[in-house]
């Protein structure tokens, strides 16, 4: 047990202090002494951006090639934001249509990297929006962004029951957004 919360410790150090480091590598080799591996002498950060040749890469800290959890928010049927994260996200606000209880307006407030101040198609396309519905049963849920800039992005969420269409239906949401990169032109 001991072994494993240091070696979350050392992880997490590792990653945490490496924020304005370029990326993390690990020997592509390494030494096993009693059928254990020491990680403090096989992991390496290098801020000029490449591995040694001896290395491989685990984690680019300058790009966002990877998908990315930008945004995340758990809101309740009373359009109460639960609980909220992400990469930059500050805050989340929600507004839910009263008329129907179909309609939610889910706004992250942050810093979103690589988009510009002004709402556009490019902005919206760098994001991948999951959503879906917290119930227990036949909860279906439709989402789309209706803005998206560099402090702000807002997500329209649709939600109703699978099998009853003719009715309103009260959940609570889960919303994501994955931030990617525009292909090349």
């Amino acid at each position: 047990m001991f072994r494993i919360a240091a070696l979350s410790v050392l992880l997490f150090g590792i990653l945490a202090s490496s924020a304005s480091a370029d990326v993390l590598c690990a020997k592509k080799k390494v030494k096993v002494v009693g059928g254990r591996v020491n990680l403090a002498n096989n992991l390496t950060i290098e801020a000029d951006g490449s591995c040694p040749t001896s290395h491989s890469l685990i984690k680019d800290f300058g790009t966002i090639n990877d998908p990315q959890v930008a945004a995340f928010a758990r809101i309740n049927q009373a359009a109460e934001v639960l609980s909220f994260g992400g990469t930059g996200v500050t805050a989340v606000s929600s507004t839910q249509s009263i008329a129907t209880y179909t309609q939610w307006d889910v706004t992250f407030t942050g810093n979103f990297e690589g988009l510009s101040d002004t709402d556009s198609a490019d902005n919206q396309n760098r994001f991948t929006v999951l959503t879906t519905a917290a119930s227990n049963s036949f909860g279906v849920t439709n989402a789309f962004i209706t803005a998206a800039t560099a402090t702000e992005v807002t997500v329209r969420v649709f939600i109703w029951k699978s099998d009853d269409l003719s009715n309103g239906y009260q959940s609570g949401i889960f919303v994501a957004l994955l931030q990617g990169e525009l292909p090349a032109s």
